[in-house]
């Protein structure tokens, strides 16, 4: 295995709370897989052990009554997919998220989790990632070693000499070049939704299954403590020094930045597209497990 998938394998999956070291390997994102299929098979392949937030109803009774313990059923996925990921490698990644961390890194460990999950059930997998410049794509295959180029790939991408951000560039390269279904899983941060991005996503969604994980610009204010000012991302910069601006901006821009939010959840809830916010590495597993799951219980 590559380097990049040992470290997402022993600092992503290692440290999250989800049970045994078979259980990370082969069932974080199980619920993914049936999603995905629209429906569950009517075969399973063996039992596992119960964990929190497993649905009930996989609850096999006669076995868990003969062992003792709560055991569930591992359906067998009930074909395999063509997993298209799409990655969001604007110079608005080189912020950070409210963990500290680059938004670029936490975005390719979110794109390792996912695609871990995807190799391990045979699916081909591919990239679509870029900048308001365009797309870039590279073609779907399966396994680890493929997977690991895709993460290089965006590894070494170098976003400080790039454009900014535009997830609309990125969504309407895979809509016009995917004829065939797709599960789609974007990764980004939080842009505003305006009405090309929401009608891109409404036309996405109509052809494909799409999950949308955003990841978290660290907050403005709790920011000031450890920076002199407004700092330009891809340089380094010191743009304007926060004593030369009045406390009263800041509170405005809390003020915006909560109807930004609320106005994009709002317009979210018109969209059959599954989505999550990730503050940072430690959130990944738990939350695109409910990601998936709540994906599960409404059919979006």
């Amino acid at each position: 295995m590559g380097q990049i998938l040992d470290h997402i394998r022993s600092r992503v999956l290692g440290r999250a709370k989800v049970g045994s070291a078979k259980r990370r390997s082969e069932g974080l994102l199980e619920g993914a897989h049936l999603s995905m299929s629209h429906g569950r098979s009517q075969e399973y392949d063996d039992l596992r052990q119960y964990v929190q937030g497993d649905d009930i109803r996989d609850v096999d009774w006669k076995a868990s009554a003969r062992s003792g313990g709560l055991l569930v059923k591992r359906y067998i996925a009930q074909r395999q997919h063509r997993v298209q990921l799409v990655a969001d490698v604007g110079r608005e990644m080189l912020g950070r998220t409210p963990s500290g961390e680059l938004k670029k890194d936490v975005v390719l460990n979110v794109l390792g989790v996912v695609g871990l999950n995807s190799a391990e059930q045979g699916d081909e997998i591919g990239l679509t990632y870029g900048d308001s410049r365009g797309a870039n794509l590279v073609t779907r295959r399966r396994g680890e070693n493929h997977l690991e180029m895709l993460l290089k790939t965006v590894l070494d991408h170098r976003a400080e000499h790039g454009g900014s951000s535009n997830l609309v560039t990125q969504l309407r390269q895979v809509r016009h070049h995917n004829r065939q279904r797709l599960v789609v899983f974007v990764v980004s941060d939080e842009p505003d939704m305006g009405e090309e991005l929401l009608a891109e996503l409404k036309l996405l969604a109509s052809k494909h299954k799409v999950f949308w994980t955003i990841v978290q610009d660290e907050p403005l204010l709790p920011a000031l403590a450890g920076q002199e000012g407004a700092v330009d991302v891809a340089t380094g910069e010191l743009l304007l020094p926060w004593s030369a601006i009045p406390r009263s901006v800041f509170a405005e821009f809390e003020r915006e930045e909560q109807r930004r939010r609320a106005d994009f959840e709002a317009k979210m809830q018109t969209v059959p597209v599954a989505w999550a916010r990730i503050s940072g590495t430690a959130d990944i597993v738990r939350e695109l497990t409910a990601m998936i799951r709540r994906s599960n219980h409404h059919g979006a």
